[in-house]
């Protein structure tokens, strides 16, 4: 059975859903059997503790698309609680999809967050790895799922993993499926993307900046709270000057900026 079709609006990249859940209060009778009918595969169905299914479906046809959509008319309590939208840029080898990566770690993120530095693990990339509803990830050293011949390519997958996270990204109270048959994915997944101009030592400067404020903040607030009538904010500079050195590179040293041998600046 043919796999949603890619969205082509840039050249050598396709965009497409690669995984969907949709959660219902209420499963009826058959609803194995017949989302295995258009699925053509055994399809993974999760009971989940508070009660109702989840269904889960990697690389979603348009007809099975077309069948959640139909259950969502159907009947009340139903919901998409998980969408992973992919964007797969084709290479001429794993040597350049590799660079991509490596360029989208120093710039990409969410566009409604700031840029955060990813987690390297093995040859995959994964920003906002702490958080459960929504995350990025990247690889580059499998073929393309979506292309005859499975060439190499640079995989992107944006990741939303509940309920409240797909409503949000789509900017809609009830995310309706039947929107997303033939929707553009290519400019959806644009539009929740951002790539900021990375330099290294602006970035740098901006991370010493950031921690040298907060920590003035918080020590001259203590000090009020002590003593409320305290004008005199030399206390604060004579008690940093010694450890601020050490301060800033064990921040900068969290964040990934410096090596771990780093110790003062």
């Amino acid at each position: 059975m043919a796999a949603l079709q890619p969205t082509k609006k840039r050249s050598k990249s396709v965009a497409y859903v690669a995984t969907i859940a949709i959660y219902i209060s209420e499963p009826r009778p058959g609803l194995r059997k017949q989302a295995e009918r258009i699925y053509g595969k055994r399809i993974r169905i999760d009971s989940v503790p508070y009660g109702g299914v989840r269904v889960v479906a990697h690389l979603p046809s348009q007809r099975l698309l077309a069948h959640f959509a139909s259950l969502q008319d159907e009947q009340d309590g139903v919901t998409v609680s998980w969408l992973d939208i992919a964007m797969d840029t084709i290479t001429r080898s794993v040597a350049e999809a590799e660079q991509l990566q490596e360029r989208d770690e120093r710039c990409l993120h969410f566009r409604e967050s700031e840029y955060e530095r990813p987690i390297r693990h093995k040859n995959s990339s994964y920003w906002n790895a702490q958080r459960q509803g929504r995350n990025l990830s990247a690889y580059s050293d499998k073929p393309a799922r979506t292309v005859p011949g499975g060439p190499p390519c640079y995989h992107l997958e944006l990741r939303y993993r509940s309920t409240k996270a797909v409503n949000r990204a789509m900017r809609t109270d009830k995310v309706q499926v039947q929107d997303l048959i033939g929707a553009d994915i290519d400019a959806l997944a644009s539009r929740l993307l951002a790539q900021e101009t990375y330099e290294e030592a602006v970035c740098y400067e901006e991370v010493v900046r950031r921690t040298v404020a907060k920590d003035r903040r918080c020590h001259l607030a203590m000090l009020k709270a002590q003593q409320p009538l305290l004008t005199d904010r030399f206390p604060f500079l004579d008690r940093n000057r010694a450890s601020l050195r050490y301060r800033v590179v064990e921040t900068l040293r969290r964040g990934g900026y410096v090596d771990s041998g780093t110790r003062t600046i």
